[in-house]
């Protein structure tokens, strides 16, 4: 007989039961914080889900796959780890209320019973494909997304009938867990250490992962008719400290809502946050050092108008745009130490460049090619994307066009395109699956290697890979998974 243990959940939601207006709210749901993250044999699973119009159901999901549902508390449930290879895998509970609505949890455990390594399929597939229709109404989406500890998909979105603005938190297994009405335009999302949700908007809004505002903070002008709005994204360090460049200045605030310090610079670019606590920013043509306590430590003018900052490995990298566009690396102490010319600038693709872990520089330039560079400027290899969202001078799509890449520890660099993503290997295509949408918002991987290929007319495919992200000074845009810029 195979052994049985029991895993229970002693949780209470105060926020739940308090909150205003709780009808509008999905069920709340949670497991106990597990002493072990490693299962064997056959183990019980208690979730608790509440809801104030009922709980109709609740889903059990390992790696995206349903494999149990329960309609009656209490909601225990038995999982046979022996019919799995060992290795890590995602368990996700999904609630769903009596009006429809729903909300999940996640979790990585370690199933181990034979001393097998768990095979995932070498070649990626779709796990699911999300479409973001409510009411018979479209949304689209923007920005550059983040992940959570638990999967959850963090998106901005926007309602093109009543022009509204929301960020959108989706599940594991692709369903809507909430949605939160931000209003105006805004930048973000960004997640903290502990799990809050930034973003902002000339207000600096918290969230918790289970969509109630925490706080918010009014620290500059409204950026909803700034040409960019990226720049204000907010960066947030390994303490948690949030840094933003609002349109007065650079603020830093702390996690609990309070103003730390603000200086009078303005930026260009996103704040890139340094694992010392230094805060690079860029205003023109100079690269701007702010120590921790909000003072100047240094600034150095480049040779033309810097359009992107990503910490490389020991040194800031620049991105000078000018007559002959470089990556310039600047010491910490504000030197520069080196520079790379590029063949072709960045152009309107507007998304940077990103390094990997032996150094090689990867970007897409304004003709729609992957481009891989030594430090010091040598061609390594050419991909010209085939599928263009650029076509005789019109764009494919109008709203938004991003060709941001992420670099996988495999060495495969993926990068989307129209109706495409790509998967490439020293130059090559390794492998390519059809979207029949443009994949132009920035690529964001799970820890256990499910790419979100997401597309600005409102769709997200989940695609298993056999991947992780690289351990690399900048493998992707916002560097890591909770978009955060930095540390």
């Amino acid at each position: 007989m195979l052994k049985i243990r029991r895993f229970f959940v002693l949780f209470f939601i105060a926020s739940f039961l308090s909150a205003p207006y709780a009808s509008d709210l999905p069920p709340a749901i949670m497991f106990s914080r597990l002493t072990s993250a490693v299962w064997s044999g056959s183990v019980q699973l208690s979730v608790l889900a509440v809801d104030d119009v009922g709980v109709s159901k609740v889903e059990l999901y390992i790696n995206n796959l349903k494999v149990a549902e329960l309609t009656r508390s209490p909601y225990d449930f038995i999982v046979d780890t022996t019919r799995y290879p060992d290795g890590v895998y995602q368990v996700t509970a999904v609630a769903y209320d009596t009006v429809g609505r729903l909300s999940s949890a996640s979790m990585m455990v370690y199933f181990k019973n034979r001393g097998q390594v768990v095979a995932y399929s070498p070649e990626p597939k779709v796990l699911w494909k999300y479409e973001a229709v409510i009411d018979k109404r479209n949304f689209l989406f923007s920005n550059a997304p983040a992940v959570g500890d638990d999967g959850t998909l963090y998106v901005a979105a926007y309602d093109n009938i009543f022009y509204k603005y929301y960020i959108f938190a989706i599940s594991p297994n692709g369903t809507l867990k909430w949605r939160y009405e931000v209003g105006p335009e805004f930048a973000g999302p960004a997640i903290g250490p502990d799990g809050t949700i930034y973003v902002f908007s000339g207000k600096l809004i918290a969230l918790g992962s289970n969509g109630y505002k925490k706080w918010e903070l009014k620290i500059g002008l409204d950026i909803a008719y700034t040409t960019n709005t990226y720049p204000h994204t907010p960066s947030i360090s390994h303490d948690g400290t949030i840094y933003v460049a609002a349109r007065e200045g650079l603020y830093s605030v702390s996690a609990s809502g309070t103003i730390n310090w603000a200086l009078k610079q303005k930026s260009d670019i996103r704040p890139v946050v340094d694992v010392d606590g230094t805060v690079y920013i860029a205003e023109g043509r100079n690269v701007i050092a702010v120590g921790r306590d909000g003072k100047e430590l240094w600034r150095r003018a480049l040779n033309g108008s810097v359009t992107w900052l990503i910490r490389g490995d020991g040194v800031i990298l620049a991105y000078q745009s000018s007559w002959k566009d470089q990556i310039v690396a600047i010491s910490k102490t504000g030197e520069v130490v080196g520079s790379a010319t590029v063949e072709s600038s960045l152009g309107t693709t507007d998304v940077g460049f990103y390094q990997g872990k032996d150094g090689t520089l990867y970007l897409v330039d304004d003709k729609e090619r992957l481009r891989a560079y030594t430090p010091d400027g040598t061609s390594k290899w050419v991909f010209d994307i085939p599928e263009k969202f650029v076509k005789s001078g019109v764009w494919v799509v109008i709203w938004v066009n991003q060709r941001a890449i992420l670099i996988g520890e495999s060495g495969v660099v993926y990068v989307g395109a129209d109706g495409w993503l790509y998967g490439i290997e020293n130059g090559k295509v390794k492998f390519k699956i059809e979207t029949k949408v443009p994949i132009n918002i920035p690529l964001v991987m799970s820890d256990n290697g499910v790419i979100y290929a997401i597309s600005s007319s409102g769709v997200v495919f989940a695609i298993q890979t056999n991947d992780q992200v690289a351990k690399a000074p900048w493998p992707m845009f916002g560097r890591n998974r909770k978009n955060t810029n930095g540390e």
